[in-house]
């Protein structure tokens, strides 16, 4: 009893020691898209069996989160070495250095989106701000670029091309890219540490099957002197 005790104040004065940052590596994440699944489903399903209308109610969208997170939480029960939860690994380690990055985008994407608003607010495109936002978005993935483009340059020529021009260069060429490049590099780095890890386990399990034969080899049909001439071989051996 002493002895365990010992080793718990001992785990306890370890923890305390740590930071945040390394307390938070033990603990799963998964566990809050369960909690948060299951309490949106009960709930849903209470709503449901108090008021069975079929029109849209909160009990419809408190339901869609359920299953919502109840489909993204399948994720958790594929094996972590598995290539399926790959994607899980690359946001990890992808997902702070994206987040910085689009703290510097986001500015200059609601500069876009507000210029808009006051130059080619008649084209019914940039009506208001959420609007604006989408159809910029849009233009981001290369959605609706010579609609949204031709309508600029009908309302002003001039300011339409360098507005269309600059907008997409900048976002598809650059920022779209940056994001890809970012995620290209986070996958590439787990897929070498993957490898690494198969080609040591490999290597690792080789050396003790070969131990394995070894003992079985002395342990078997050699003679006495036949053992110890062996022993001697493997001790000269750098």
């Amino acid at each position: 009893m002493a002895g365990v005790r010992l080793n718990q104040k001992k785990r306890i004065r370890a923890w305390s020691s740590l930071g945040l940052r390394e307390k938070l590596k033990f603990f799963n994440y998964w566990v809050v898209f369960r909690v948060l699944g299951n309490l949106f489903q009960a709930f849903g399903g209470i709503l449901t069996i108090i008021d069975n209308g079929t029109h849209l109610t909160e009990r419809q969208i408190i339901i869609g989160f359920g299953t919502f997170f109840a489909w993204v939480g399948l994720i958790q029960f594929f094996d972590h070495r598995s290539v399926p939860y790959s994607i899980v690994h690359t946001l990890e380690r992808s997902i702070s250095i994206i987040a910085y990055y689009v703290l510097g985008v986001v500015p200059i994407f609601m500069g876009f989106a507000f210029l808009a608003m006051g130059y080619f607010w008649q084209t019914g495109i940039y009506p208001n701000s959420p609007m604006s936002l989408i159809a910029n978005y849009a233009l981001v993935n290369g959605d609706s670029v010579y609609a949204f483009s031709s309508a600029g340059y009908q309302e002003n020529a001039l300011m339409g091309q360098i507005y269309y021009y600059m907008f997409i260069v900048f976002f598809i060429c650059c920022v779209h890219n940056l994001f890809i490049a970012i995620v290209e590099q986070s996958f590439s780095a787990f897929r070498g540490e993957r490898l690494k890890a198969k080609s040591s386990s490999s290597s690792s399990s080789g050396e003790e099957q070969q131990g394995e034969g070894r003992e079985s080899l002395i342990s078997g049909s050699m003679s006495p002197r036949q053992v110890r001439k062996f022993e001697l071989q493997e001790k000269s051996k750098p």
